[in-house]
């Protein structure tokens, strides 16, 4: 990943997400998880140096480690798509998958419970501490959350990436 991430990329997010996709989709194969890859063309991006395309792929690799450590979950849904109408335009990648969602394992009884916690009042370990630390340094916003608050399953990760045009 660190060097894919240095190889040139004319300023194309496509081809960077298209690799990080490469890299992964044996890992999810192999787990038995579809991937949904609904990713738009998005224009050429100024700056997209090295570093960002670095610390993007890390938050969305620690994003698909997630899913295939801790979810159970039989698909994820990638989604990329660009909106130049908001200001500052935008990049916005959701990632969602169909998992057991944002749990929080409690004992008691006889084996315990799970409850739904919010994922900001979930302590977390350095894997989402690092998403979010890569995500301020890109000058990014990252939100992660239950997918479904009805369903009670799954979780979002949306990260919203405010990128200027040459």
């Amino acid at each position: 990943m660190a060097v894919d991430s240095l190889q040139p990329t004319q300023d194309d997010l496509s081809t960077v997400l298209a690799t990080l996709r490469y890299r992964l989709q044996p890992r999810l194969d192999a787990a038995g998880i579809e991937l949904v890859w609904n990713v738009a063309l998005i224009p050429t991006i100024e700056p997209f140096a090295a570093q960002a395309a670095l610390q993007l792929q890390r938050i969305l690799l620690e994003a698909f480690t997630n899913v295939l450590k801790h979810a159970a979950a039989t698909r994820i849904v990638m989604q990329v798509s660009w909106h130049g109408d908001e200001a500052p335009p935008l990049v916005r990648i959701v990632l969602t998958d169909n998992g057991r969602g944002l749990l929080s394992r409690t004992t008691g009884g006889t084996g315990g419970t799970s409850e739904r916690v919010d994922a900001a009042a979930r302590p977390a370990g350095h894997g989402i501490s690092n998403m979010r630390s890569r995500a301020q340094a890109i000058g990014a916003r990252l939100e992660i959350e239950p997918a479904d608050d009805q369903a009670g399953g799954g979780t979002r990760v949306r990260l919203e990436w405010p990128c200027a045009m040459p």
